[in-house]
């Protein structure tokens, strides 16, 4: 017969239905996004018997542990994006936003049903390059609200190609799925990233006059201009790139 005080050995535990379902936090590590961490949740059959789900009910502890454990290591993503307790939607939303913050994406906007994220760029000197802008719409667990009450089942992504003339490329109707949706991001985006290194090395390559020469780093500071040496630095920015184009 499993008990809650056996269970609570290994997880703290969350019930929101009296008992009949059990949410699992994880006993000493917080979440990304929440303080707890989830790492699964176990449904009651009868008395002393639980399941995780897709697994079959049981009354030993150990062959619980392991259900639940071999669910937790099924997960693609962070495994607190799958409690169930959050609203229909929110799964696909997080996943997404977890993904562009890891490649440096902040939020910028949210109107309506459309939220934007920007990525700005430096190059070694600290020089602002164009900026990038998504924008997707449907994409938040809320923008059912303005549908008839009903979540999309596609969204739309464009990419903002130009502040001065308002124009954009974009691609539609991609299915409500993380990992769609992340295909879609790479397509659209991989092409500028792309150009932009190409242009770049090739006006690069036709520059052969590289000296010995100092190099100084200098900001305005109050009424007067602060300056370090900065080829040192440079060099090191330099060989981190290099080093990072040879693992790829």
């Amino acid at each position: 017969m499993i008990l809650l005080k056996d269970l609570s050995k290994f997880f703290l535990l969350q019930s929101y239905d009296n008992g009949k379902t059990q949410i699992l936090n994880a006993l000493n590590q917080y979440g990304t996004y929440n303080v707890r961490k989830y790492v699964g949740h176990i449904e009651k059959i009868k008395k002393g018997w639980y399941k995780s789900p897709g697994r079959n009910a049981t009354n030993n502890l150990e062959q619980l542990l392991k259900d639940i454990d071999d669910r937790l290591k099924s997960f693609k993503y962070n495994s607190e994006f799958y409690n169930p307790l959050f609203r229909a939607g929110y799964f696909c939303e997080i996943v997404i936003t977890d993904y562009l913050r890891s490649k440096g994406f902040k939020h910028a906007d949210t109107y309506n049903n459309c939220v934007t994220y920007t990525l700005g760029r430096e190059n070694v000197y600290g020089l602002t390059r164009g900026e990038i802008a998504l924008t997707f719409i449907n994409l938040e667990c809320f923008s059912h609200e303005y549908k008839n009450n009903k979540l999309p089942e596609t969204i739309d992504i464009s990419l903002s190609t130009s502040s001065k003339d308002g124009s954009w490329v974009s691609t539609k109707s991609i299915k409500r799925d993380p990992d769609d949706i992340i295909e879609a991001i790479e397509t659209i985006m991989k092409p500028l990233l792309l150009s932009d290194s190409v242009s770049d090395y090739k006006l690069a390559s036709d520059m052969n006059n590289v000296g010995d020469i100092d190099i100084v780093l200098s900001k305005a500071a109050g009424l007067g201009i602060k300056s370090k040496p900065y080829k040192e630095e440079l060099i090191n920015k330099l060989e981190e790139t290099l080093k990072a184009l040879k693992s790829a």
